[in-house]
């Protein structure tokens, strides 16, 4: 019940914002009542499940549905809400503001923890984060139909940018988890990255496999994550509001600052994931480089990465875009 009244709550005070029952600032309220809700009941920092052993004793699929689909259910509500035109300014503020704090909080925790189980609760977060901001730029495009960028432009709008970060992300997120049961070479879901030892190095195909989704899951170019990333930061760029005295466009000093904003916080948390997979992969104990690298090890190498670029090409749209612009050159 903790976790459900103040989401009802919250619920309740943005439906008598949104039919001009009460002030905007009890609909800001709302909202932060919401987050706050959803946040418990997810688990995200600050709450406290995300430290407690309810939350931390597992690395299975089940688990990891149990955890993921309450922040699959915050980033969803958010978006919908941003989508229907729903948040004003100040609110879309707000989720920028929670969005980047619980990148940064996810990122230093990552940078630390060993424990299997407890990345893949702060991986979730950070993903939660990174679809808080594409929900920002949702709410600006909802707000301002008539200038929205994907209207004149090849480039992706930010409900494409949010449907592919949970394609992205949920792809690569269950590989590794799928990864650290194949590597569980006695089958007792060790909860320590330490225990991996000796199975990284005689295990080839599932070590390929978890690596790619750690270096996607970072943001590494050329992994899908780095694409979506870069997009989502370039797309904070684009907008801009006319000023009322010189009567030209202007861009927007909040999303230049998200988007400084975000490219500090990608670089802490691709910087936290390399430094794991560097003490993983050449750190004794945890040594990972075998010779015993086959031709089925490079195939089942090559396939992934080839499912990768299907998830890379078509949610972000490249493949249209690439025809567009051979149909420019044509005419040219």
């Amino acid at each position: 019940m903790a976790d459900v009244v103040p989401f009802l709550v919250g619920v309740g005070m943005m439906g008598t914002v949104y039919q001009r029952w009460a002030p905007q600032w009890v609909g800001d309220l709302g909202l932060i009542l919401l987050l706050c809700g959803l946040g418990s009941w997810g688990g995200w920092f600050p709450f406290v499940r995300l430290a407690g052993e309810r939350w931390t004793v597992s690395t299975s699929i089940h688990a990891l549905w149990r955890r993921g689909l309450p922040l699959l259910a915050t980033g969803g509500l958010v978006a919908a809400l941003a989508k229907w035109g729903r948040l004003n300014p100040q609110q879309t503020t707000l989720l920028g503001i929670v969005g980047l704090f619980v990148i940064l909080q996810s990122s230093v925790r990552l940078s630390q923890e060993q424990r299997l189980s407890r990345r893949t609760v702060l991986t979730a977060t950070s993903i939660l984060g990174w679809l808080l901001l594409a929900a920002c730029l949702m709410a600006w495009e909802a707000t301002h139909p008539k200038i929205a960028w994907h209207n004149t432009s090849n480039f992706p709008s930010a409900g494409t940018l949010f449907v592919s970060a949970i394609c992205c992300e949920a792809v690569a997120l269950l590989l590794v988890v799928c990864c650290y049961h194949l590597l569980n070479q006695r089958g007792d879901d060790r909860d320590n990255a330490e225990l991996l030892h000796g199975s990284l190095r005689t295990q080839p195909w599932p070590s390929s496999i978890l690596l790619m989704g750690e270096l996607s899951l970072s943001g590494v170019p050329p992994w899908p994550g780095f694409w979506w990333r870069w997009t989502l930061l370039a797309a904070m760029f684009l907008p801009h509001l006319r000023n009322s005295i010189s009567g030209l466009a202007e861009p927007s000093t909040f999303f230049a600052w998200l988007a400084i904003g975000s490219l500090c916080v990608w670089m802490i948390s691709l910087l936290a994931r390399i430094g794991w997979l560097a003490r993983v992969a050449f750190d004794e104990p945890f040594r990972a480089r075998s010779n015993d690298w086959s031709w089925r090890g490079m195939l089942v190498l090559s396939l992934v990465l080839l499912g990768f670029v299907w998830f890379t090409v078509w949610p972000l749209s490249i493949g249209p875009a690439m025809t567009g612009w051979s149909q420019a050159e044509a005419t040219e």
